[in-house]
């Protein structure tokens, strides 16, 4: 492919203050004269957004609770919502009715409308790409094998060609801890990711619990249209391999890469186009070892609430239920072995 001759990419960043709306920013950076951003939102960093909107000369800005469809008018090539938190959805549908792209760091508004979201987009000739680094791990996976004449992945083919998929979890800092062990959890002991330390607060809390993971699962059931037994988890403390599928032939492809959102973020911003990056290579050779382990659904029970929710359609009130449970831990009103167990 003759990278040159791509078109400029107009795109918006929704959440561009954050952790990942920052990598979305370096990765434009690392890349020149490929993209145009023409509109940046934040919910409180003003001062950066200020920043921001000066570096890369943007005409349109939403900060706190602004109208982000503001930010929709005029021609678009791709929408990446990196909001954090439940408020993604509405974003989201907005952005696939007038038929735009949408790289989607906000796994809340999957979780929570799914079904709807991904019916909107079909209408509308829309594509939902993930920037979850698991989950695009997954789409590339089956972007090799389960592409229909159009080059677009086929739910019909992934029914006939797909035995199941693996999403992996570091698991967190508390791997291998009991139930007992956890008891006296402090905030900045859940938010000591052991691979992945510069993720939001409420991510890694989420990974701390596996409820990320959880979450993580209903999102693939969405995206792929796989049924929830076709979906697993093995915890890879290495974190380098994303994402595995097994195929019906007797093939199992692995999706491995250094644990960097800026991968799976460039990925998307040049999605159906490939384009080298300047990040650092994965070298195997260095790796020590490439372990993996089931996960201890006794002390990390949300895996199994995330399943339930999605065999039983209350995957929004799982979310509802979690966030409030996780923001009363920040407040230090509850302890952290009550984000373990999630009632819904």
């Amino acid at each position: 492919m003759n990278y040159t001759n791509l078109n400029k990419k107009r795109i918006v960043v929704l959440g561009a203050t954050g952790s990942v709306g920052r990598d979305v920013l370096e990765v434009v950076r690392q890349n020149p004269g490929d993209f145009e951003i023409v509109g940046l939102s934040c919910y409180e960093n003003v001062e950066l957004l200020k920043e921001l909107t000066e570096e890369f000369s943007v005409k349109k800005t939403c900060s706190g609770d602004d109208d982000l469809s503001l930010l929709l008018a005029g021609p678009l090539d791709l929408v990446v919502n990196c909001i954090s938190g439940g408020n993604g959805a509405e974003i989201t549908r907005k952005a696939l009715k007038l038929g735009i792209n949408v790289a989607l760091a906000n796994k809340e508004a999957l979780v929570s409308d799914g079904e709807d979201l991904m019916r909107i987009a079909k209408e509308n000739g829309a594509m939902i790409l993930p920037i979850d680094s698991e989950i695009c791990a997954i789409h590339q996976c089956l972007r090799r094998n389960c592409v229909d004449e159009n080059g677009n992945i086929s739910w019909e083919l992934i029914k006939q060609n797909v035995e199941k998929v693996i999403l992996t979890a570091s698991g967190g800092p508390f791997f291998g801890k009991t139930l007992e062990e956890l008891k006296n959890v402090t905030l900045q002991d859940a938010l000591n990711h052991p691979t992945w330390p510069n993720m939001g607060k409420k991510i890694t809390i989420d990974s701390a619990t596996l409820m990320n993971k959880g979450f993580e699962i209903i999102e693939t059931a969405v995206l792929f249209g796989l049924p929830p037994e076709k979906i697993e988890v093995l915890i890879h403390p290495q974190s380098l391999v994303h994402g595995i599928v097994y195929f019906k032939d007797g093939n199992v492809m692995m999706h491995a890469a250094i644990p960097d959102m800026k991968i799976p973020i460039h990925y998307c911003l040049y999605y159906p186009n490939v384009k080298p990056n300047l990040l650092p290579r994965l070298d195997l050779a260095k790796a020590e070892k490439l372990e993996f382990f089931e996960p201890n659904r006794s002390t990390f029970s949300n895996l199994d609430k995330a399943y339930s929710a999605l065999r039983n359609g209350t995957t929004k009130k799982l979310l509802e239920e979690n966030d409030n449970k996780v923001s009363k831990f920040e407040k230090g009103e509850i302890e952290f072995i009550e984000l373990l167990n999630v009632k819904i």
